[in-house]
């Protein structure tokens, strides 16, 4: 009876061991491509999680106002819309505000990827920084989608209906 030949097992204890090593370089792809990723969450998902503190609304209104302001110019100037934005907290970012915002939030994080290197020559890479945004996605998306899950589960989005309006035709619903 032949001998199985044994090899050695490798185990991984945590995402960090399976990843490279910090001293590793990345190339220049992926350090711009970080730089933007990185600039973009921050600007799309600020001031969260600060904005959940008590009085923040008051606090963070003018990063509000200042992201208001410019959209609705780049709207105005850039883009040259006929119709000038209005922002409506109802439709929220799927609406004409809400694309146009993404867009300068955009572009400001472009900006932030070409200034960055002036700022930042010596560095190699920035793996404690991508470790600190994974954190920060994390609790980004697992508070949006709690949230999201929260008002189905409470019955805030979808009320119970009343027999009428199940006993009418399809037809007869109107979109409110």
């Amino acid at each position: 009876m032949p001998q199985s030949e044994e090899r050695p097992v490798q185990v991984v204890h945590s995402t960090a061991d399976a990843l490279p090593a910090a001293n590793v370089t990345w190339g220049l792809p992926m350090r711009i491509a970080f730089r933007l990723v990185f600039a973009y969450e921050i600007l799309y998902s600020f001031p969260f999680p600060l904005n959940l503190l008590p009085l923040a609304d008051k606090i963070f209104s003018w990063y509000s106002a200042l992201f208001a302001k410019m959209t609705v110019w780049t709207g105005a100037h850039i883009l040259h819309l006929h119709t000038p934005l209005a922002y409506s907290f109802y439709a929220g970012g799927d609406s004409m505000f809400g694309w146009v915002e993404n867009l300068v939030k955009l572009m400001l994080a472009v900006g932030a990827a070409i200034i960055w290197p002036v700022l930042d020559r010596k560095r190699h890479n920035y793996r404690s920084m991508q470790e600190w945004l994974w954190l920060y996605v994390r609790l980004v998306l697992g508070t949006a989608m709690i949230s999201y899950g929260a008002v189905k589960v409470i019955k805030v989005q979808f009320p119970d209906l009343f027999l009428w309006r199940l006993l009418s035709p399809y037809g007869d619903s109107s979109l409110c």
